[in-house]
């Protein structure tokens, strides 16, 4: 599992605590078949991220989370438990709040 992935479901089931949404570092597109055991045990290709890009003014603003694909809209309702992902995996709370700082350039998710 994903370091990334690991602090946020963390957050988001056991500590409900407010962490720093950061680039992760790598991305990849296709993982491993779910069919295929060593899904459970590799990542598939992947690749150097870009760094995130910063458009707008330098301000903060906080609001609600919600998006997804429906893919991820109903693995929430079939786990009872609201989240969504990227991948390397940031779980981010639904309806949660979210905080974007233009001007330190930095993203919070609150898991309270």
């Amino acid at each position: 599992m994903d370091e990334v992935h690991a602090r946020s479901l963390r957050a988001a089931l056991v500590t409900g605590e407010r962490i720093e949404i950061t680039e992760p570092g790598e991305s990849e597109d296709f993982g491993v078949d779910w069919a295929d055991p060593r899904a459970l045990d590799f990542f598939g290709e992947r690749e150097p991220a870009g760094a995130w890009s910063w458009h707008g003014p330098a301000r903060t603003v906080t609001g609600r989370a919600w998006g997804g694909c429906v893919e991820v809209i109903e693995e929430t309702f079939i786990a009872g438990v609201p989240f969504g992902h990227t991948r390397p995996q940031w779980i981010l709370p639904h309806s949660g709040t979210i905080t974007v700082d233009g001007t330190a350039r930095r993203v919070t998710a609150d898991y309270s």
